[in-house]
């Protein structure tokens, strides 16, 4: 009995030590999971603040270059697509070859609908670079002296954010996974 009480005593220490919980419960049975995540990461950001001032260092959070797989806005739309299969990714960094900035990332919709847009056959999928596929949704970069609000907010309808240094170059991403278990705790 007295064992029963210690392991109550237990779990309800952990229960207040992490409160949001119960909040991923909410997420997979809501229809509209962006407003309810959003809400979490909010209420996240105002009751924690995992520096002296308020911001959040990204490095401790950063997934860097060399571990990050991307593409090159000259490669074709080939090229991508085999890079984003033998990954499995669904979406994928374009950068400048030459600058080494961050354009923008391209997801496996965006270039189907290009290819059944543009009608483009299977000889031209090696010609065609991927700079002439358009995307349907702008995912947004932040910059490495980001505040944390600023990441959490672009977070949000991102699987991933993309950081940038002062003049534009990726440096690496952020992954939603890692944000929440850095607010969340493992558990």
């Amino acid at each position: 009995n007295i064992h029963h009480q210690e392991e109550c005593h237990s779990n309800q220490r952990r229960r207040k030590k992490n409160p949001y919980n119960s909040c991923f419960l909410l997420c997979h049975k809501s229809k509209n999971f962006a407003p309810v995540v959003k809400r979490i990461f909010l209420s996240i950001a105002r009751k924690r603040s995992p520096s002296q001032n308020g911001c959040m260092n990204i490095l401790f959070l950063l997934l860097p270059k060399q571990e990050v797989d991307y593409a090159y806005s000259e490669w074709s739309i080939r090229q991508v697509l085999e890079k984003m299969r033998a990954h499995n990714y669904s979406m994928i960094p374009i950068l400048d070859k030459k600058t080494g900035e961050y354009l923008r990332s391209i997801t496996d919709g965006d270039i189907l609908r290009a290819i059944l847009d543009m009608k483009i056959n299977f000889e031209e999928l090696m010609q065609t670079p991927i700079e002439k596929v358009m995307s349907k949704r702008s995912i947004k970069a932040v910059s490495i002296m980001a505040e944390e609000k600023d990441l959490l907010n672009t977070i949000i309808g991102q699987n991933y954010v993309p950081v940038v240094d002062d003049k534009g170059v990726f440096i690496g991403i952020v992954t939603r996974k890692k944000v929440l278990s850095r607010f969340l705790g493992p558990e």
